[in-house]
């Protein structure tokens, strides 16, 4: 290989098309959303998506169910978990042991539902009323057809734990 022509212009118009002998190799944030332009046509499989779904157990003035299970994502492509979060909207008052606890399953291929988090996210008298709790994904990837549902589970006595919400935050290619 000779040595690389440099330019040391500001910048290079070209006024016709330019090719390269194989692959370019542009080094991190060279092309951004700016030098794509909205009619670029590019194709959807090219693309990844950031998506959030939050789900509402409970109002913040109402008790969650004693078990609610919601499917909340049918993965349409191959992704990646990003986050899960929950959140008490409501009263958590009491001893520790009064609460909720919020989780994410998969299911691949028609397979039993499996948590996807290293534990369960649980909200009780020492959490601060609408501060989110981050839970830890412990099992990120996913392909085309697993199906996500999140739970909220009670634990103790359920009459001091009012409002449930959790988010799913996730990739997935485009399809």
């Amino acid at each position: 290989m000779g040595a690389p022509d440099i330019f040391n212009a500001d910048s290079v118009i070209f006024n016709g098309t330019v090719s390269f002998a194989q692959d370019p190799n542009f080094p991190a944030g060279a092309v951004g959303n700016n030098e794509i332009e909205a009619s670029a046509n590019i194709d959807a499989s090219k693309l990844i998506c950031h998506r959030a779904v939050t789900n509402v157990f409970a109002a913040p003035t109402v008790e969650p169910a004693a078990s609610t299970y919601v499917i909340v994502h049918i993965a349409q492509a191959a992704g990646s978990l990003v986050a899960f979060r929950g959140v008490n909207t409501g009263t958590l008052a009491g001893s520790t042991s009064t609460g909720f606890g919020l989780n994410l399953f998969k299911s691949t291929s028609g397979g039993a539902f499996a948590t996807v988090l290293s534990s369960t996210l649980r909200f009780d008298s020492t959490n601060t009323v609408l501060v989110s709790a981050a839970g830890t994904v412990a099992s990120a990837t996913f392909s085309a057809g697993d199906i996500f549902a999140m739970t909220c589970t009670l634990s103790g006595s359920s009459t001091a734990a009012r409002g449930a919400a959790a988010t799913m935050t996730w990739s997935e290619k485009y399809a």
